[in-house]
């Protein structure tokens, strides 16, 4: 098993974790670009001659965003959506969320709590959707 002692946070570690059981998916996610490619091989690469990873971990994280997706490879990981601690509904650890929404998808409202058995749209008066996360 590699040694990751300079950079074995958690975040690293369950990045890594997620990294690995989803290779084939951020390969297509990255698409054609080579670039992409060779850094999820150079991650490979390092875990293989033990070195350190968290850099790596990073380009790759931005690729993805650069790749157009928003998450890139942090905001996969459960517990580290970004860096700003915030936890993105339904990613997290806890239980999975339920969440009512407009009955006919034209708007982005939401209510994570049901005021009324059932929900209602203020304006066409018909029962929210419910959902979960």
């Amino acid at each position: 098993m590699a040694d990751l002692t300079s950079d074995d946070t958690r975040r690293t570690r369950d990045a890594l974790a997620y990294a690995c059981d989803h290779l084939e998916e951020l390969r297509e996610d990255l698409g054609d670009d080579p670039a992409g490619s060779a850094l999820l091989d150079r991650l490979l690469s390092r875990i293989r001659g033990n070195g350190t990873i968290a850099d790596v971990l990073d380009e790759i994280h931005a690729a993805l965003q650069a790749a157009g997706d928003a998450l890139g490879l942090y905001g996969r990981v459960p517990g580290h959506q970004g860096d700003r601690g915030i936890d993105l509904a339904g990613l997290g650890s806890g239980p999975l969320e339920i969440v009512y929404l407009c009955p006919i998808g034209r708007c982005s409202g939401h209510q994570t709590q049901a005021a009324g058995s059932p929900p209602r749209c203020g304006i066409s008066g018909e029962e929210l959707r419910r959902e979960r996360l």
